[in-house]
């Protein structure tokens, strides 16, 4: 079992699939910064309580982001 993983060690199997998780995270938590911070200021802004009341736009922006997080769920 140590020996087959001393071999994909060696091959640079192993560096190359740590690699490609870090990279593969580090672009997801930037696409998601980038959507989701512009999207989490527009929904504080129109809230109720917000600096730009705008209950409808409010409502539509939260249910799309109630759908779209829920994703990760149903698969």
């Amino acid at each position: 079992m140590s020996g087959d993983l001393i071999q994909l060690w060696d091959k640079g199997v192993l560096l190359q699939g740590i690699w490609e998780t870090i990279y593969l995270t580090f672009i997801s938590s930037f696409v998601a910064y980038v959507f989701g911070l512009p999207i989490g200021v527009l929904l504080t802004v129109t809230d109720k309580d917000g600096i730009h009341p705008i209950p409808w736009l409010n409502k539509i922006i939260g249910i799309l982001v109630n759908i779209f997080r829920s994703i990760p769920f149903i698969i």
